[in-house]
């Protein structure tokens, strides 16, 4: 028997493993280096916004920036506002605790 913790983020394994590493780490920071749990998050956000477009199939460039991602997903008018405020949110703060 293992003593490892299974993932809170597990669940994703199948629909991208790059979330689950993620979570992962976000989750392993908080009160050790809580700039970098929310810059994972952040990160986090910006894989589950590019996969959210690819289900709506909205084209999005591999080279657009988180914001234009958002811009691009709310033009679309196919997501909730509240959900791509949840985002936007994430992006504010990953980008406050990498530069701020």
């Amino acid at each position: 028997m293992t003593n490892k913790k299974l993932s809170s983020f597990y669940f994703l394994k199948n629909i991208d493993p790059l979330l689950v590493h993620l979570g992962d780490l976000a989750e392993s920071y908080p009160a050790s280096d809580p700039h970098a749990s929310i810059i994972r998050l952040r990160q986090y956000g910006e894989v589950l916004g590019r996969l959210v477009a690819q289900k709506f199939h909205i084209y999005i460039e591999n080279e657009d920036v988180y914001f234009d991602l958002l811009q691009n997903l709310r033009s679309k008018d196919q997501i909730p506002s509240d959900i791509l405020g949840g985002f936007n949110q994430l992006r504010v703060f990953g980008n406050n605790a990498l530069h701020g």
